[in-house]
């Protein structure tokens, strides 16, 4: 029988219950399976936004060269921004992931 939706969290709650009438304490098995299960229903389900980038693009040094070139020039923009602003460590390690990736977007396109 396939367990889905209520089904599956009463069986989690029966598991338990039966282990704390037998006297054993440690649910830690039960505890990571159903953490498990939430962080795979959360995968599933777009809630995180992982936008991966192809870097098998690095190893033709052309192209190697042209996205370091682009990166420096992103950070050189980035550190004159940096020297005038008094932002926070947030805002910095954003710029900075943001350059990272619509570098890596502009090279690979």
């Amino acid at each position: 029988m396939w367990e889905t939706g209520r089904t599956s969290q009463i069986a989690t709650e029966m598991r338990r219950y039966n282990l704390s009438v037998l006297g054993i304490t440690s649910d830690h098995h039960q505890v990571l399976a159903n953490l498990k299960r939430k962080l795979k229903k959360c995968w599933t389900s777009g809630q995180t936004a992982i936008q991966l980038i192809n870097t098998a693009f690095l190893r033709d040094t052309e192209r190697l060269n042209e996205f370091k070139i682009a990166l420096n020039n992103r950070f050189q923009a980035l550190q004159n921004l940096l020297k005038e602003d008094k932002s926070t460590m947030e805002d910095n390690w954003k710029d900075i992931k943001e350059a990272l990736n619509s570098t890596c977007q502009e090279v690979q396109a």
